[in-house]
């Protein structure tokens, strides 16, 4: 999914990617292979420990959605999972997209995968 929203809307692979709640950075390592420049950022110690472990190459930190500044920008912002999620209360939704806001430069693409735990529809099989 992100692969061909990269190429609708920016062309191709961003030059730079942020990944809140990466978790063991599996997503971010297979986007990584035509990106460089490529942050990781999860709240859970254990999963920012297992991804610099198993993914030397990615630049994996602990960190609040909420609260991150990284006093930079990228190109693209993913957030994969039920990262987005975890965010119950309309004012910290507010400050993750601050946090979006402050990463992001005119053109910053930002893929957010929205999953309702309560959905009662099955999820799709494969």
């Amino acid at each position: 999914m992100a692969e061909k929203l990269f190429h609708r809307h920016l062309g191709g692979f961003p030059a730079s990617i942020l990944d809140t709640g990466c978790g063991t950075g599996r997503d971010l390592e297979y986007l990584a292979k035509n990106c460089e420049d490529r942050v990781g950022v999860d709240y859970q110690e254990s999963m920012i420990g297992y991804a610099r472990k198993q993914r030397p190459s990615i630049d994996s930190r602990t960190g609040d959605m909420r609260t991150l500044r990284l006093d930079r920008t990228f190109a693209a912002i993913v957030s994969f999972g039920y990262a987005i999620a975890n965010i119950h209360e309309n004012a910290e939704l507010d400050q993750v997209m601050a946090t979006y806001a402050a990463h992001s430069a005119a053109g910053t693409l930002l893929v957010l995968e929205v999953i309702n735990a309560t959905n009662p529809l099955p999820l799709p099989a494969g």
